[in-house]
């Protein structure tokens, strides 16, 4: 990123990052001839000190889980201290969706697949075995592969929203209510975001979207991990 603002015409550039990546990317800036416009800065962003004010800060510190690398305490310490005002912050902005999924993960896919008798062989414990081995992620938050929304019991809803430039913590509680048709199956809810670049651009996690690093999550509701029947929360 650091190198795309040199390619863009930005006369000063620090590059943070307190990780051995910083000695790499110093070798292939002077590869490229971009050691006259880049500082680069081994440091943790709560230690570190810039003699002026950035008139832009881009940032990538969207987690596995969105929230997960301390994201809104790190950007938030880097905006009050070293952006000037008038600055920009990108990303700004990001919308977290929720919707309710009929969805059958690859660990209960195959489960699914040992407890049917396959060429008239039983093989139900390895769908016992299967189940036990991964109870843990069956029952805690799963990046999942939706490719589209046909696993969707309703329309997805805007469940929160991050504003980078004022937020410094997520909300401790977030709730939301959907309403589901009789006879749904309900095997958890799926989380997807949208991330605001620029008021005019941005990209999504969304199902049906081009994929990217992050894919969307997936939170079990109700799944066993001692039964190869794979007990779902059925609606009356």
């Amino acid at each position: 990123m650091s190198f795309f603002a040199v390619q863009k015409g930005c006369k000063r550039v620090y590059a943070v990052d307190k990780a051995s990546i910083i000695d790499d990317a110093i070798k292939t800036a002077v590869l490229n001839g971009f050691e006259k416009h880049l500082k680069f800065i081994k440091s943790d962003i709560f230690k570190l000190n810039l003699r002026e004010k950035a008139d832009v800060i881009i940032h990538e510190h969207i987690g596995n889980f969105i929230w997960d690398e301390d994201m809104l305490a790190k950007v938030g310490f880097a905006r009050d201290r070293f952006l000037r005002p008038g600055g920009s912050l990108i990303p700004f902005k990001i919308d977290v969706y929720a919707v309710p999924v009929n969805y059958l993960s690859s660990i209960e896919s195959s489960a699914c697949f040992w407890r049917r008798k396959q060429y008239g062989i039983d093989f139900s414990n390895l769908a016992l075995k299967t189940l036990a081995r991964n109870a843990f992620w069956l029952n805690h938050p799963q990046q999942v592969n939706l490719k589209d929304s046909k696993t969707f019991l309703c329309a997805e809803k805007l469940i929160s929203t991050m504003d980078l430039m004022h937020d410094n913590a997520i909300p401790k509680k977030i709730e939301a209510s959907f309403a589901l048709k009789k006879n749904d199956v309900l095997s958890g809810v799926c989380l997807f975001f949208e991330v605001h670049l620029t008021p005019s651009i941005r990209f999504s996690t969304r199902p049906g979207k081009k994929l990217t690093s992050w894919g969307r999550f997936l939170f079990p509701v109700l799944q066993g991990a001692s039964s190869p029947e794979i007990p779902r929360f059925s609606l009356p």
